[in-house]
């Protein structure tokens, strides 16, 4: 079986199985909008694992493998090069090994760069995830491993570095590659691609926040962004289906002296791998390197 029969068909499969659930939660929410409420939310906070392109096992041959520990978990991670630290973070399904492009464009600029597997996410365990417990593993990051000089995040994972810097000693240089500007998009939209009933979503939302204590409107990027003082480079494609372009602008229209590059026609994971979307980011840590903004 070739690579696109294979492919067609596991997306026929997907359909079915969506098609399938859209019918079973629309019929569930409306006799019993609680319960199709509590698995809405699970499903929200439900992750998945895709398979590792073969680019990346070749990034992940160059590295150091290692782990921290977060919430009593072990948390994988993957170490390029010596010198100041720059933590890279992968998305929501995503994982660490899709930043291996930034990390050894950074190892041979002189920084150690390393990406971690957040809960629920690549090597480290579980089978689902929340922006609090993205956050925690981040946080984490940075108590074992040290103090970063830089960050760059990748959609999901830009929200949940900006939770893990409120308030917190470390002041490196951000870059955010296609950054959402509040979460309760993605729930919004599966909601929609369910077709639940507006009811379902709304208890599913407040279930969510009945779990966690914290209401959604306090973890959007702008409502804490404008007590942020990290340098903020902000890269997003005018062409992302995922998360569009207006949410990457809100951010950095709201993130004190933050600067917005945008590219176009490379969507929102192609964007991790374009030759200049690297070479942009890792300029903007070497450039403060080079003014002494960082230690060295």
């Amino acid at each position: 079986m070739t690579e696109r029969s294979l492919h067609k068909r596991t997306n026929v499969r997907a359909l079915f199985r969506i098609g399938a659930l859209r019918l079973a939660i629309r019929a569930l929410g409306a006799v019993a909008p609680d319960l199709a409420a509590a698995w809405l939310a699970a499903l929200f906070l439900s992750t998945r694992r895709i398979a590792t392109p073969e680019r990346e096992k070749r990034w992940l041959r160059d590295a150091e493998w290692g782990a921290i520990e977060a919430d009593g978990e072990a948390l994988a991670t993957y170490s390029w090069g010596e010198g100041p630290l720059v933590l890279l973070v992968h998305g929501w399904n995503g994982r660490g090994s899709q930043l291996g492009g930034f990390a050894l464009a950074l190892a041979e600029r002189g920084f150690r760069a390393v990406a971690l597997d957040l809960p629920g996410h690549g090597e480290s365990p579980g089978r689902s995830s929340s922006l609090l417990a993205m956050a925690a593993g981040i946080e984490a990051a940075m108590r074992q491993l040290g103090s970063p000089a830089g960050v760059v995040a990748h959609s999901a994972g830009c929200a949940a570095t900006t939770l893990a810097l409120q308030d917190g000693p470390s002041n490196p240089v951000l870059t955010f590659i296609a950054p959402p500007e509040d979460l309760g998009y993605f729930a919004l939209e599966l909601a929609r691609h369910l077709r639940v009933q507006p009811r379902v979503h709304r208890r599913a939302r407040r279930g969510i926040e009945a779990r966690f204590g914290i209401p959604w409107s306090q973890l959007r990027v702008p409502a804490l962004a404008p007590e942020m003082t990290q340098p903020l480079l902000v890269i997003h494609d005018a062409t992302d289906r995922e998360v569009p372009h207006s949410h990457g602008e809100c951010v950095a229209a709201s993130w004190p002296g933050a600067r917005l590059i945008t590219t176009r026609g490379l969507g929102h994971q192609r964007i991790l791998r374009d030759e200049d979307v690297v070479r942009r980011a890792v300029e903007f840590v070497t450039r403060r390197q080079e003014r002494g903004e960082i230690a060295s």
